[in-house]
């Protein structure tokens, strides 16, 4: 909060259902991924590698792990937390898919983890536009296709008059479980179609961006984890996420904190010898 990644959501949230009454809204002006980068600079000096993908990991000899990227570069650790979507674990070759094999009561689990699946637009106007619209955000209830809509610029606290306002509209999970295998692109006319039915009279934008998550929010989460997994105990692979807790952000904090733990209690036996 006292650096600004953070700041308390301004204006009003139509259809927000509150399971908490102490429930605040908070966003990242600079996007998410700045929180995550802010964490990582804490921790620093480290070596952060950015835009790859884990695609093999090999359990070595020296009791180190390998990881390769689909970039090339491959790195030596001597542990490895994986925190993707647990699909995304049977899709990394090497000793992970050795390590399901041999423990197929896991697999089981790990299979049986769901995800809904999201369209999202990001639609940009010019500067001095004036939307006109009386809310931040708004979720809607019973729309065939649009669950949520937010005026991100208005959200973030941006000077609309230096970059211009922006909308963000996001699909509902029924349909976008529907159309979970159509191209962004070519859900890009057929999004803005229902926004223009909903919202009749926003100007022009000068630009639109289309998103797909196939994995947006677990829906099904792993049977009776606590926070995080060991795949193996040496070297360590953890996995950990909003998978093995719950669907909130506080849900990816209690697992990276218990994550923490874990690697902290690993370490220390290893140093008392225990």
């Amino acid at each position: 909060m006292s650096s600004g990644i953070l700041q308390p959501v301004q204006g009003f949230i139509e259809g927000e259902r509150r399971s908490d009454p102490g429930t605040k809204n908070f966003a990242c002006p600079k996007g998410f991924s700045a929180l995550v980068k802010y964490f990582l600079a804490q921790a620093e000096p480290v070596e952060t590698r950015y835009g790859a993908r884990v695609i093999n990991i090999k359990n070595e000899a020296t009791n180190k792990l390998q990881v390769f990227t689909d970039s090339g570069h491959t790195d030596v650790f001597d542990t490895v937390i994986l925190t993707m979507p647990v699909p995304q674990l049977f899709l990394i070759d090497g000793c992970i898919q050795d390590i399901l094999e041999s423990k197929p009561d896991l697999k089981k689990k790990l299979q049986a983890v769901t995800y809904s699946s999201r369209f999202c637009l990001g639609i940009y106007y010019p500067r001095g536009t004036h939307l006109n619209i009386p809310w931040t955000a708004k979720y809607i209830d019973g729309h065939p296709c649009i669950r949520y809509v937010c005026v991100d610029s208005c959200k973030r606290g941006a000077d609309e008059d230096l970059v211009g306002p922006s909308l963000l509209v996001h699909t509902s999970v029924p349909y976008s479980i529907q159309h979970v295998e159509a191209d962004k692109e070519a859900m890009k006319p057929i999004l803005m179609e229902f926004l223009n039915d909903l919202l009749p009279n926003l100007p022009q934008p000068d630009f639109i961006k289309s998103h797909k998550w196939r994995y947006s929010q677990v829906s099904k989460t792993f049977e009776g984890s606590s926070g995080c997994i060991s795949l193996l105990d040496e070297p360590p692979i953890l996995i950990g996420g909003d998978a093995f807790t719950r669907s909130k952000f506080d849900g990816c904090i209690q697992s990276a904190e218990t994550l923490v733990s874990f690697i902290l209690k690993g370490n220390l036996l290893k140093a008392t010898g225990s």
